[in-house]
């Protein structure tokens, strides 16, 4: 809550004494002897980043950077692994002057920087010319190693021809859009002349896919007979779709009229219009829409947009009109002029409106913007929204006090301090409001917005001299402008927070908030400048910075927790070895792994680096040594529904969260003789770690009912894992009613197979399927048959070669089944009688049963291909 505006000499004191606060991890510096530019960190994949910024220093100082032999611009870029360990670096050197990286991405673990240079550029031992121009935009590519892949000039400017575009990659194929607005004709290189069929203004689109090769171009300009002397365009975004669709959005001046797809769009004379466009993946107009805003929005645009799986469209915006409509989609905010109010609506493939969320949030209406997902690199930004798997949208802005209280899923917001900054959750699917958080300060700005892959949420931004964070405890903060951290949990609730401040005050604008970079295990990083010699204190620590007059710091937010206990059997004995997985829960679909600790010989475990959330623990031994041994949930279980949580604090510290391993001996053939089997298999599109497609490998497969040695239902009977296939067996199974559930924490059961066993029947097709709503029973359905062992099958198990030795002369009938009870081969052949063969040395491994008609005999056997 309300903080106490101390001095900033209590700030160590203060952050010692409370538990909420991360501290520093792992830290690097580059020191300059220039001013530096802004740095900026991407990620890239779940165990790495990149840390992107550029100067004008004659030397960086740091040991990975010592190359630098220019006196003028370079960019330099160093890519970390989750520990904040440096892997790899490069950089790209100006030739004169100083260069800004305009955007960078990662793709499949590399690279991609888009960078503006108002002189040549050396870019790995390759020089791209200026000619004759003031400045060149260029883009380069770059393999995980930092090492140069592709690189490409994009224009061929004259003297005193400018451009700033703006670049996106789409995420599903590394290909990379150059947009933006211009008022004169340009040469695009290995395209031509651009805005040539234009007398004014007109905006562009250019894709070059992931090798740099150029696909398309789209361009288009206004009407000029319909319109003003002076028309042009404004807050031109783009936004990927699926299969290379691309959603266009923007503004446009009154008394223009822009011409898209051949059509003229109405002019305004008291407003400003708002457009959409959507391209095909060739380039080519599916559809535009118009609107008007009922005013002068100079900061209103569609900012973010996100592609559904089904075609749909989500998009976030702002207007700072009060009004904004395109096409049927309409939103109003009453005393909304001048003031930035947020909407987010859905829409389906045509552009019909599904759903429209309204946020009458009355901020401040700044002119800049900046994604997490690298829409652009800005130091600060009013808004911004992420798509969590396609079931909520995370959006961060700005709120001040309005008429009425800010309210958001039925809640009014604490407004402590003029300047408020918020969180809201919003579900996809129908639009409804979850929750809403906020932030407030004398002054406040937004500098960073991330999540991890469990759906949790982290904001960056600097205050002044005082702040407000709902469901912190009190904490003094310094007397002047600093840096804060705070992390969400799923539902809005504060898991942490982390405030940095110069040491050697006045320090007013001297440390500045560059990014934020949290990785899907929830690893937190963020990037700092200073602008003067002075030590940075964040998390309780001093950084030494007083050696360069300028620096720019990479400083990664840490918890300070234990969390341990003993694996142990039901003797109490200790288990070793084996390991301890950490499930970290999610609102929706599987819960993911987010680390590891391996089990001591005296049966001990512990992790040290678990960020705060909800999470499960699950005990696996070694099969050798506990042959019998199920994988045990803390809370002695071995299913997830019934283990039990264990809730993570930055401070946490226990070596109690004691796991008993649960034991059950195997069925053998003293006990029965049925058999019972099946696929697991994972649909496309689950965000589950390692099972994006199918089979669904080394799943726990677990039989509950009555049997010989279970008088209560529901009991654990027997426990298997899937194989590389998928495939499971459960053999010996005694006569007895069953019930088969696949474990998978955090995905309930949708659907399950109830059998029956008497005698030797062999039950097969016992199919499952993963889905990120549950795990459902899959088809074809159960096959069932008793297996009659009279026909000798031989090598059992074997490499696909099946010996069979038929007992008389006749017409025989051979079918084959898969486990999950596919039929895959059908025999049909007359025989004299004794040794056949059958060949199925190109199926793949596991278990399958052969079904045999003949003369004498009718009967199934199993057969296992090892």
């Amino acid at each position: 809550m309300k903080k106490n505006l101390l001095l900033g000499i209590f700030l160590l004191t203060a952050a010692l004494l409370n538990g909420q606060q991360l501290v520093v991890g792992s830290a690097d510096v580059v020191p300059l002897y220039e001013y530096p530019n802004s740095s900026y960190l991407v990620e890239a994949g779940a165990d790495a980043f990149y840390w992107i910024g550029s100067t004008n220093s004659t030397s960086t100082g740091h040991p990975e950077l010592t190359e630098i032999n220019s006196d003028y611009g370079f960019i330099y870029f160093l890519k970390y692994d989750r520990n904040g360990t440096v892997q790899f670096s490069n950089t790209i050197q100006a030739n004169t002057y100083s260069m800004d990286v305009q955007n960078a991405f990662a793709f499949n673990g590399g690279l991609t920087v888009a960078a503006l240079s108002r002189s040549d550029v050396n870019v790995s031992g390759n020089t791209i010319p200026l000619d004759a121009a003031d400045e060149m935009e260029f883009i380069a590519t770059y393999d995980p190693g930092c090492k140069l892949q592709k690189f490409r000039k994009i224009w061929n400017l004259t003297y005193s021809q400018y451009v700033y575009s703006e670049f996106i990659m789409d995420p599903a194929d590394g290909s990379v859009y150059v947009f933006g607005a211009a008022y004169e004709p340009m040469e695009l290189i290995d395209y031509g002349i651009l805005g040539k069929d234009f007398s004014g203004d007109y905006f562009y689109v250019i894709k070059y896919n992931y090798n740099l090769e150029l696909d398309w171009v789209y361009e288009a300009g206004f009407d000029m007979n319909a319109s003003g002397t002076s028309p042009y365009y404004n807050r031109i975004n783009v936004h990927p779709g699926n299969q290379g669709e691309l959603l266009i959005t923007g503004t446009y001046r009154s008394e223009s009229a822009p011409l898209i797809m051949g059509r003229t769009l109405p002019p305004y004379t008291d407003s400003f219009g708002t457009f959409s466009v959507l391209l095909d993946g060739a380039g080519n107009p599916i559809w535009v829409q118009d609107g008007s805003m009922n005013g002068f929005g100079y900061a209103t645009e569609q900012f973010e947009g996100f592609p559904m799986p089904n075609g749909d469209f989500v998009v976030a915006g702002i207007t700072t009109t009060g009004y904004f409509q395109l096409g049927e989609m309409v939103v109003s905010f009453p005393d909304g002029m001048n003031y930035a109010n947020h909407f987010v609506y859905r829409m389906d493939h045509s552009g019909k409106p599904i759903w429209t969320a309204t946020f009458h949030s009355m901020g401040k209406a700044n002119e800049e913007k900046k994604s997490a997902q690298s829409d652009a690199f800005r130091d600060n930004f009013p808004h911004d929204a992420i798509n969590w798997k396609n079931k909520r949208l995370y959006m961060t802005g700005f709120f001040g006090r309005g008429n009425d209280p800010f309210t958001v899923a039925g809640r009014p917001l604490d407004h402590e301090f003029a300047d408020g900054i918020f969180v809201a959750a919003i579900d996809l699917d129908t639009g409804d409001e979850l929750w809403g958080y906020s932030v407030t300060s004398d002054n406040a700005d937004i500098l960073g917005f991330d999540m991890d892959r469990t759906g949790n949420v982290s904001l960056m931004g600097a205050n002044q001299n005082n702040q407000d964070m709902e469901g912190i405890n009190e904490l003094a903060v310094d007397a002047s402008s600093f840096v804060f951290h705070v992390g969400l949990d799923y539902n809005g609730k504060a898991l942490w927070y982390n405030n940095a401040n110069l040491l050697n005050g006045p320090y007013f604008y001297n440390l500045y908030g560059m990014d934020m970079e949290v990785l899907p295990n929830g690893e937190t990083f963020t990037s700092l400048k200073l602008n003067e010699a002075n030590d940075l204190v964040i998390g309780g620590s001093v950084m030494n910075s007083q050696q360069n007059p300028y620096s720019n710091w990479l400083v990664e937010l840490a918890p300070d927790m234990v969390l341990g206990g003993l694996v142990t059997d039901a003797l109490g004995t200790p288990v070793y070895p084996g390991m301890v997985k950490a499930f970290k829960s999610t609102p929706w679909g599987g819960y993911p792994v987010v680390d590891s600790s391996l089990i001591e010989d005296d049966g001990s475990f512990q992790f040290t680096h678990l960020y705060p959330g909800n999470y499960r623990l699950q005990a696996m031994t070694n099969l050798v040594q506990y042959p019998n041994g199920i994988p045990s949930y803390y809370g002695n279980n071995v299913r997830w529904q019934n283990a039990q949580f264990v809730d993570i604090t930055p401070d946490f510290n226990t070596n109690t969260t004691n796991i008993l391993l649960s034991e059950i001996p195997k069925f053998t053939s003293m006990d029965g003789s049925g058999e019972l089997s099946g696929t697991i298999s994972t649909e496309e599109g689950t965000f589950l770690k390692g099972t994006m497609a199918q089979p669904s490998k080394r799943t726990g497969v677990i039989l509950l009912g009555k049997s010989k040695k279970s008088t209560m239902a529901g009991e654990v009977v027997a426990y298997v894992e899937t194989d590389e296939m998928g495939m499971f067996v459960f053999d010996n199974v005694p006569d007895g009613e069953y019930i088969l559930v696949v474990d998978v924490a955090g995905l309930e059961m949708l659907s399950t197979h109830e059998v029956t066993i008497a005698g030797n029947q062999i039950v097969s097709g016992l199919n499952y399927t993963v889905s990120n709503e549950g795990i459902y029973a899959g088809w074809p359905s159960a096959v069932s048959y008793l297996e009659n062992k009279t026909l000798n099958i031989w090598p059992n198990p074997g490499e696909g070669l099946i010996m069979m030795d038929l007992p008389s002369a006749g017409d025989y009938s051979v079918r084959i089944y898969t486990a999950d009870g596919r039929l895959i081969r059908t025999e049909d052949f007359r025989s004299a009688g004794g040794v056949v063969t059958l060949d199925i040395t190109g199926e793949y491994k596991g278990l399958y049963i052969l079904k045999m008609e003949g003369p004498e005999t009718n009967t199934t056997r199993k057969y296992i291909k090892k």
